[in-house]
């Protein structure tokens, strides 16, 4: 009995792979495809430069090549393989294009622009990059080593930021940050960060320490940053993280609750130590309490509201896509915004991704998406907590990367945005790896 226990545990390892930076990938693919593959998933959490004219990160032409490969290269059978991830790409890129399309010709040509257009160009690359991620991360040694890079890749984001606090003085909500904004930074720090998190119980011994204390660093950032959206969304992620080792690995969770403890308290005393820094967080969090006052928080409700009105009144083919700022329909205006016409707030972004895109798309373009969303969400949870059952702390860091950047995108338009849909990929390849796990001979023994 002893014997068929070390061999299947042997048999499952072949299977899965903890976090490595090294070992060898069996591939039909070249190494310089996973070298570029690595390379763009490092700048989906740096992305400091965009290509002119077409709005898309300098990743793209690094993504092209990779496409190619994945494309036209593949063994036969991939696409049965990954017809769910392709059928629901497909449907959201025709409701997209249908959306497009239809405005424009019943509206006679003017409900249509160049962005439109664009928008039909760069919602099929976002949803490429979406399958070709599922495609590529599949391997398990390939999905381990890019949830390391993320990991190392959060760290030098918080330390970016750190960065421009010391050179520039650019702490704290409005302090001007120079290299990316302060809401680009805040949707950076939600989405990547569980990636350094997760190191705290993937590593032990001298590893550990020093995962405790880049992430003590991060946290900082965070917390100095000023984006009550990353605020709000670590928090929630760090509770599912708190959840997920408590029903998986409840041995470890006391242990794990007093470290993480001890890391906000050092945190806060850290903070404590220069009055600048501690007098911007509390003067931020205390934001909360009144937000009633707060323009920006008036600003984002009426967006929503904006946005609720505009699907109302076409609530099948929506606006057209990009159409949110150049269209307008009567507001209500809350009395803390009456500074300014409603001509004024008509231009601003929508400040939430998904009643944007409901607005933009209708229903023939919202609908597949909350499939999508609803199957990661899922689907992402059962393979999430039989990965972990199995001491694979990346499937972890995936699914609360994906929780906590779909609540970020709550506050903020960047749905149509290369990371968005790279994270949508990387938690389909940990669903489809969990599905592979959960029917291979060894399991079901």
């Amino acid at each position: 009995m002893k014997i068929d226990s070390i061999r299947e545990q042997s048999n499952l390892n072949l299977k899965l792979s903890a976090f490595s930076e090294k070992g060898r990938i069996r591939s039909p693919f070249p190494k310089w495809i996973y070298c570029f593959f690595y390379i763009f998933a490092a700048y989906m959490a740096l992305p400091l430069i965009d290509i002119p004219f077409v709005g898309l990160s300098l990743s793209a032409p690094i993504f092209f090549f990779i496409a190619f490969y994945a494309v036209f290269k593949s063994p036969a059978g991939w696409f049965r393989t990954h017809r769910l991830w392709i059928t629901l790409a497909i449907l959201i890129y025709m409701g997209t294009f249908f959306s497009a399309i239809l405005n424009g010709l019943l509206s006679g040509g003017v409900n249509i622009n160049s962005e439109g257009y664009k928008s039909i160009i760069r919602v099929a690359y976002w949803l490429l990059l979406f399958v070709v991620t599922i495609y590529f991360a599949c391997q398990q040694k390939v999905i381990t080593r890019v949830a390391f890079i993320l990991g190392n890749m959060a760290l030098v984001l918080g330390l970016l930021r750190w960065l421009e606090i010391l050179i520039f003085g650019s702490f704290g909500a409005w302090s001007g940050t120079r290299w990316m904004t302060q809401n680009t930074y805040g949707l950076l720090f939600s989405t990547f960060s569980p990636f350094l998190l997760v190191f705290i119980v993937n590593y032990k011994k001298k590893k550990r320490l020093f995962s405790a204390i880049a992430l003590l660093l991060l946290w900082g950032a965070i917390a100095i940053n000023g984006s009550r959206g990353s605020w709000v969304a670590t928090t929630v992620g760090l509770v599912i993280f708190l959840f997920f080792i408590l029903i998986v690995h409840y041995r470890k969770f006391i242990s794990l609750l007093m470290g993480l403890f001890l890391l906000v308290g050092l945190a806060a005393l850290l903070l404590a130590v220069i009055p600048q820094f501690s007098d911007a967080v509390i003067s931020r969090f205390g934001t909360f309490s009144r937000l009633d006052q707060d323009k920006s928080f008036a600003i984002r409700q009426l967006m929503n509201q904006k946005a609720i009105r505009l699907f109302e009144e076409s609530p099948i083919i929506g606006i057209g896509p990009a159409r949110f700022r150049l269209t307008s329909t009567p507001l209500e205006i809350p009395t803390v915004l009456s500074y300014a016409p409603q001509s004024h707030f008509d231009a601003k972004s929508a400040h939430n991704s998904y009643l944007a895109y409901v607005a933009e798309t209708g229903l023939i373009g919202g609908i597949p998406l909350a499939i999508l969303l609803l199957v990661l969400l899922i689907r992402g949870f059962h393979s999430t907590k039989q990965l972990l059952r199995k001491n694979q702390y990346w499937a972890l860091a995936i699914y609360l990367s994906f929780i906590q950047m779909s609540i970020h995108l709550w506050v903020i338009n960047s749905l149509t945005n290369s990371a968005t849909w790279f994270i949508y990929g990387l938690t389909g390849s940990m669903i489809m790896i969990g599905n592979n796990i959960q029917n291979s001979p060894e399991v079901k023994k």
